[in-house]
């Protein structure tokens, strides 16, 4: 779920399930509550959903700490906490939560850099996990096309 176009033809490209959410704008006015209750409702009769929210990057490419720092405050209430909450339910998840490309508002644009992820399973980890500038910071750096299929391994619905 996504409402930029690129990533929404790279769904299609790949077989996804492209999910309209009343309300997805790309920006900081985004729905975080549709495109949550989007993955849940998918995710009752699939294993994977990809949900994508752009208003950290908007806010990084204006410059805008505050707006960066609300968006990802978002993130966090909007959708993580009650997304956790809804796939302790249905029972064993995995879960990879990242950003696509560092976009730094000193800079306000994408730079090269490493992104910091967060990657659980539920049935090892519990349900969480630190996703921290200080606890990423530190973080080996991983290539980027080993997570996913890390994340999908056999064993979970």
């Amino acid at each position: 779920m996504t409402a930029v176009d690129l990533l929404r033809g790279l769904g299609v490209l790949t077989g996804l399930d492209v999910v309209e959410v009343e309300g997805a704008t790309g920006y900081y006015d985004t729905n975080y509550e549709g495109k949550r209750d989007a993955a849940l409702r998918h995710l009752q009769d699939d294993d994977f959903f990809l949900l994508h929210v752009e208003a950290s990057d908007e806010a990084g490419h204006n410059g805008d700490i505050d707006a960066k720092v609300k968006a990802l405050e978002n993130w966090d209430s909007r959708i993580l906490e009650p997304l956790l909450e809804g796939l302790t339910d249905m029972g064993p998840y995995r879960m990879l939560v990242m950003p696509d490309h560092p976009t730094p508002v000193a800079l306000k644009t994408h730079t090269s850099d490493p992104v910091p992820y967060m990657m659980v399973d539920s049935t090892v980890d519990g349900p969480g996990g630190q996703f921290t500038e200080a606890f990423t910071a530190n973080a080996p750096v991983q290539v980027a096309y080993d997570l996913l299929p890390r994340m999908i391994r056999s064993g979970l619905k």
